[in-house]
């Protein structure tokens, strides 16, 4: 491959990198109020008598980890982008997305081992 082939691939990278990012932060931006909300709402679940209180305390920790990776998430894209390390860009995009799929499916398994979650507490 020619140098000049290896700059326009570059080049198309870069502008593709830069596109996503600037989707991604927009959408991260927005949904950064709501789950804001979500996280200063999160103390309420321990007024609920269903719950443990180790699930109460991992919902709270999952609550307040969603709206903190976000601008984790936009400063470390950017970031990288400046760097030019444009392959690491990705993992940052899905970022909250993963953090996302994470708390539910960890609220998932906490309601199905709540019986055995009471007997250990």
């Amino acid at each position: 491959m020619t140098t000049k082939a290896q700059i326009e691939n570059v080049q198309d990278l870069q502008r593709k990198v830069k596109k996503g990012s600037i989707f991604f932060t927009a959408l991260y931006s927005i949904l950064f109020i709501p789950f804001i909300g979500y996280a200063f709402l999160s103390p309420f679940v321990f007024h609920s008598p269903r719950t443990t209180v180790v699930r109460d305390f991992v919902f709270v920790f999952l609550a307040w980890l969603l709206p903190l990776s976000i601008p984790f998430s936009i400063f470390r894209m950017w970031s990288n982008y400046n760097q030019g390390r444009y392959h690491h860009i990705r993992v940052f995009w899905a970022l909250p997305i993963l953090v996302v799929a994470g708390f539910v499916l960890i609220d998932i398994l906490l309601d199905f081992f709540a019986s055995y979650l009471e007997a250990m507490f």
